[in-house]
């Protein structure tokens, strides 16, 4: 709960965390690429808890708030592993997926990479149609590289600033999060690129959308603090 990052000393609601155990058994069913928020949320719980006293009044212990999160989630997500084991022989469904999907032959080389990138940097942007995949034209992609690098230098800047102590608490508590789910999500396009093609769209990386928008706002907001009043306005 974003109330708990800001305060990690606040009285933590139990059913807050019973909400994201229930949030994350109902990923399970929705879309396997959820199951990338399960790391996160133990993380959280690690990040949150207080010392490991259970002797001490009303102090909250990891295994608690692990079991708070953890239990809803496994008896909603349940059902569906059990489903997926007698079906397809793994709790993940992961067999039958490999059946209709095409498996990647040779391993990438570096231009392999290169052109999966600009064509999921595309997908992501914008590209229609469900067979066709029309693009757009070269020079909004290209207007759109431009933002992109612009937005990540403003980050790069942001976290110089903060590394000194500037900003907000709870920015510097919240951000760090998701960027871990940034790169989860991007390590894992990785390997599936490595695995099956046809990886290379847009739609894969948002699991990691929410924190992908607020990193490119932030980013470009950085630059108005260093604009000239008049630009700024």
């Amino acid at each position: 709960p974003y109330q708990e990052i800001q305060n990690p000393k606040s009285k933590i609601q139990n059913q807050a965390w019973l909400y994201l155990g229930l949030l994350l058994g109902l990923g399970f069913w929705a879309k396997m690429s959820m199951l990338v928020f399960v790391p996160l949320a133990g993380l959280v719980v690690l990040v949150l808890a207080r010392p490991l006293r259970p002797w001490r009044p009303g102090g909250e212990t990891a295994l608690r708030l692990g079991l708070l999160v953890s239990i809803p989630a496994l008896v909603i997500a349940l059902p569906w592993a059990v489903y997926n084991l007698q079906t397809y022989g793994d709790p993940l469904g992961w067999a039958m997926l490999r059946q209709v999907t095409e498996a990647v032959v040779a391993t990438l080389t570096w231009a392999d990479y290169q052109q999966w990138w600009w064509e999921l940097f595309q997908s992501f942007w914008g590209r229609f149609g469900g067979a066709a995949h029309v693009r757009m034209p070269l020079p909004i992609y290209l207007s759109l590289v431009v933002l992109t690098v612009v937005a990540l230098v403003g980050d790069l800047r942001l976290a110089w600033r903060w590394r000194r102590g500037e900003g907000s608490a709870p920015a510097r508590r919240l951000l760090p999060l998701l960027a871990l789910l940034c790169a989860l999500v991007a390590a894992l396009l990785a390997v599936w690129a490595n695995t099956n093609q046809g990886t290379s769209q847009g739609r894969l990386a948002y699991p990691a959308l929410s924190a992908i928008c607020v990193f490119f706002v932030a980013g470009l907001a950085e630059w108005g603090g260093i604009l000239p009043q008049r630009h700024r306005e």
